[in-house]
């Protein structure tokens, strides 16, 4: 079992038993079984709204017992409580699995997919702090601008006042 704490400072205990991958499937329209699809890792670790619908019915009979909504759970989660629990959930599916070897390789793609999207980030990342995107921007907005007071010009039939 792991646990994390949400942004409320609650702390939640994951397990994935059977009995989580049928409310899971049930609860949240995810099968938690079929490794072979490279949607459910995804959803379980990149979608945030998607993470914490998944999160509450692993955790519902937590929930139940603590007397908390759905919404309620979900308002005390956001950013690095997200991180945590896609991770502790994320661990706890892997273990669920009994075929170590199904396991191992689980761990394998999860580790190689992740690294991919890092590098994905890293890549975006350095175009977005480029000074060349600076460049493009700027050249974008004067076109934008000129085109606008074209238009302007000819609806009106006079020219724009100047803007600097």
């Amino acid at each position: 079992m792991k646990t994390f704490r949400d942004a409320r400072d609650r702390e939640w205990t994951v397990e994935v038993t059977v009995a989580t991958v049928e409310r899971v499937l049930a609860e949240a329209d995810v099968d938690m079984l079929d490794t072979g699809d490279e949607n459910v890792f995804l959803q379980m670790t990149t979608q945030p709204v998607r993470i914490v619908h998944v999160l509450y019915a692993v955790l519902k009979p937590q929930m139940e017992a603590k007397g908390l909504s759905c919404e309620e759970f979900a308002d005390g989660m956001k950013g690095d409580a997200i991180a945590r629990a896609s991770e502790a959930l994320t661990e706890e599916w892997l273990d669920f699995f009994p075929d170590p070897a199904e396991r191992r390789a689980l761990r394998t793609a999860m580790a190689k997919t992740k690294a991919f999207h890092e590098k994905v980030r890293a890549a975006a990342l350095k175009e977005i702090e480029s000074p060349e995107l600076e460049t493009l921007l700027e050249t974008s907005m004067e076109e934008a601008l000129t085109t606008y007071r074209r238009k302007l010009t000819a609806l009106s039939g006079k020219p724009p006042a100047s803007s600097g």
